[in-house]
């Protein structure tokens, strides 16, 4: 007879029995021990691809030689990820012993940090942390000041997770690919999720000073705020983006450009916590006639 045969239950039974054997025992997550008996494995499958027969039959060759191959490309990927993970790993620890794999801010200064009228920004990324460097993981600590504001920005490479470490009526918020607003207000102990590359932002709505930290899954997030990457753009693009002719762009242009926080964002938030006297921002308006006839516009 001739022809040749599928790999049958049995098979993959096997292969996913030899599979789990290579695996470490506190599971999954420590994917990178199969490293050490991943010669085993590919001999043993390949054993198993080449050897395993019928009389009269024959394993269909070209499909053999292409699970070992996708095998072995497998393998390699998975012994040069984690290999030069751990070399990483240990020149750290050589180089700068075990602080190397602690971050005190007490002890790095204003490493990192960033502060202007309406908060503070702190961020432990591999640029401030090496040891985060193939890591896919960073952090921002965040201070932001009565009725501020962290303005719409971008994080083009990361999905961001916050957590209120102190704070009352802190609204969040993100905009989908549908342009479908989604703001909570949340509060101390509560978390929110902002996925990668939507617009959003974070405001303080309480009297009192709120502090966060935003985990993400990337060691450089990259953060894009929109309105300074907006008025980038040439002007003819920015005017026919908001429908405005030239006087009602100038006088968008000239408004007071938000910076990486916007203190007294909020009139009524100024007003109840009674900021000493301070005012909030009067939004830039943009006239009607300046408008082509569109509806009248505020921008804050």
């Amino acid at each position: 007879m001739g022809g040749s045969i599928p790999f049958s239950q049995q098979d993959v039974l096997q292969l996913a029995v030899l599979f789990w054997q290579c695996v470490p025992p506190n599971g999954l997550g420590r994917l990178c021990g199969i490293r050490k008996n991943a010669p085993a494995l590919i001999l043993k499958l390949s054993s198993l691809i080449f050897k395993r027969r019928v009389p009269g039959r024959r394993v269909n060759l070209k499909m053999a030689q292409l699970s070992l191959l996708l095998l072995i490309l497998a393998a390699s990927i998975l012994l040069a990820t984690c290999g030069d993970m751990n070399e990483t790993v240990g020149a750290q620890l050589e180089q700068s012993g075990a602080k190397a794999f602690i971050y005190n801010p007490g002890l790095q200064g204003l490493n990192g940090t960033q502060g202007s009228t309406g908060g503070t920004n702190q961020k432990r990324m591999a640029a401030q942390w090496p040891a985060l460097k193939k890591r896919k993981i960073s952090q921002t600590v965040f201070t932001l000041d009565p009725c501020a504001m962290r303005p719409a920005h971008v994080h083009q490479r990361a999905d961001g997770l916050l957590y209120v470490i102190s704070g009352s009526k802190f609204v969040v918020g993100f905009v989908t690919e549908e342009n479908k607003p989604v703001v909570n207000e949340i509060s101390t102990g509560a978390s929110a999720v902002f996925p990668v590359g939507l617009i959003h932002y974070q405001q303080n709505l309480d009297c009192y000073t709120a502090s966060y930290i935003i985990t993400y899954n990337s060691a450089d997030p990259g953060t894009q705020m929109v309105y300074p990457s907006l008025f980038a753009l040439p002007n003819s693009a920015v005017a026919a983006t908001f429908g405005l002719n030239t006087t009602g762009f100038t006088s968008l242009k000239n408004g007071n450009p938000p910076t990486a926080f916007i203190p007294n964002s909020d009139p009524e938030c100024v007003q109840r916590c009674k900021l000493g006297g301070a005012q909030a921002p009067v939004p830039a308006t943009v006239s009607s006639q300046s408008l082509s006839g569109r509806r009248l516009m505020y921008i804050e």
